[in-house]
């Protein structure tokens, strides 16, 4: 939820800042993790293609945002899809 409010490049940064913090605090994790495919299911990308929403990973972070979790997010669309 708190990546939402960033752009494609900024979420890059901040997830790589995380898992320098995850590494200096020798905390395990799964090196080729997507969060994509960790927070969503195929059938769900699937339905989210055939409704028109752009196949790139700022499109499905922003529509796995929508889908699940509670607090109403900020939306920054300039190119008008999100309506």
């Amino acid at each position: 939820t708190y990546i939402g409010f960033f752009d494609l490049f900024m979420r890059g940064q901040v997830i790589a800042q995380w898992k320098e913090l995850l590494n200096d605090a020798h905390i395990k994790y799964k090196e080729d993790l997507s969060l994509i495919d960790y927070l969503s299911n195929p059938s769900e990308r699937l339905a989210w293609k055939e409704n028109a929403l752009p196949d790139d990973s700022l499109a499905y972070e922003n529509a796995i945002i929508l889908k699940r979790f509670i607090r109403y997010p900020l939306i920054i669309d300039p190119s008008g899809q999100a309506v």
